[in-house]
């Protein structure tokens, strides 16, 4: 903890253990307190009326050492209930589903081990869908049509197990019609150039789940209706139409054949990597996850592939610090940027597989095993 109150910037969360068993959670670098306002958006910087006045004490900062539980999660989400602390610790919080789902497994799959640590970092279970794919079934059950491809989709995602694999039809569903639910619930509510630009902006993500958990906004009205007044249900039916016509458009009239890796791709591009050198880029693949995964696989939902990959987890390490030497990682790339080496990009596959390479820690044990020793001198 001394060593995290030295830390100005940048402001991380750092979790740590060690070979006694203890573990903490703490947060790194300053933050401020402002006298007015989140620091969200740009206000008059002239009046002194939004200016900071210090920072948040180091010792007011949420923090947890050895709490009695036993574990903790960090995955972007809310660490302080923002309803009692009484400073604006941070604000570009997740919606939380990978922490809900990491606590689950972690309760579930007692006493964890290290192969019980890949699976719930390569986990792909969407509890974002759980929570939401019924609201679109019983939506359509209430004021749907009786069309054969709407009725044919619904059955796909009742059947639906919640998993984002490639193969997944349910998902390809699911995901489609949460992005013209987007939409449908904010196009009306910003001009296109605002509305493309914030599309993928964690926040509009977050205020739309609170809206369907709530079950009513003034939002699911659309504007462009003179002589109605729409609900969730309304909202939730049309964007189901719009998904299964986006989908028989670009992936034809056979549900059976919407896998959602044929949609939510992965390619890792090289600035020069196409004509003569696409050897340089590596890709596309079929990628499972989405944005709100364990195994996270964010897309921007615009463009002509609104689902393609943009990001995810650089690097996946897993360590028993009873036994250190037996660390396992992955980066999504290789160490290399020479395009001629042969760790330019050996790892890329491995880390789409979700394995892992063995990560030697022992000082003497990483010198025996090197293969070249670079020296830099000023």
């Amino acid at each position: 903890k001394k060593a995290m109150d030295t830390i100005v910037v940048p402001n991380q969360n750092w979790m740590s253990a060690d070979a006694e068993g203890n573990i903490a959670y703490l947060p790194g670098g300053l933050v401020p307190i402002r006298n007015k306002g989140r620091g969200m958006t740009p206000v008059p910087g002239w009046t002194g009326e939004y200016d900071w006045v210090g920072f948040i004490p180091l010792f007011e900062h949420p923090y947890a050492i050895n709490p009695k539980r036993g574990w903790m999660v960090t995955a972007n989400n809310e660490v302080v209930d923002m309803e009692w602390y009484p400073y604006t610790f941070a604000s570009n919080y997740s919606s939380g589903w990978r922490a809900l789902r990491i606590e689950e497994l972690i309760q579930k799959l007692q006493p964890l081990d290290m192969e019980k640590m890949i699976q719930i970092q390569n986990d792909i279970y969407s509890k974002e869908g759980e929570a939401f794919a019924p609201l679109i079934v019983s939506a359509y059950e209430k004021k749907g049509k009786e069309e054969a491809g709407l009725k044919s989709a619904v059955e796909y995602l009742k059947n639906w197990d919640y998993l984002t694999d490639t193969e997944s039809i349910g998902a390809t569903i699911y995901y489609t019609t949460m992005l013209k639910l987007f939409d449908n619930v904010l196009k009306d509510e910003f001009d296109k150039e605002f509305y493309n630009a914030y599309i993928a902006n964690r926040r509009l993500s977050i205020a739309l789940n609170l809206w369907l958990k709530q079950g009513e906004s003034e939002f699911f009205d659309d504007k462009r209706t003179k002589d109605k007044v729409e609900d969730m249900d309304d909202m939730l039916v049309k964007s189901l139409q719009d998904a299964v016509q986006w989908l028989t458009k670009n992936l034809g009239k056979d549900i059976s054949q919407w896998q959602w890796g044929k949609l939510h791709t992965i390619k890792w591009s090289h600035p020069l990597g196409f004509g003569p050198m696409k050897e340089l880029s590596y890709g596309p693949l079929p990628h499972p996850g989405a944005g709100e995964i364990v195994r996270n696989a964010g897309y921007s939902g615009t463009g002509e592939n609104p689902f393609r990959t943009g990001g995810g987890p650089v690097l996946r390490h897993i360590i028993d610090m009873g036994n250190p030497d037996s660390a396992l990682m992955v980066i999504d790339g290789s160490e290399s940027g020479n395009y001629l080496d042969p760790h330019y990009k050996d790892m890329h596959r491995l880390w789409y597989e979700s394995k892992y390479i063995t990560a030697v820690i022992d000082e003497k044990k990483v010198k025996q095993s090197a293969k070249s020793v670079l020296i830099l001198e000023p």
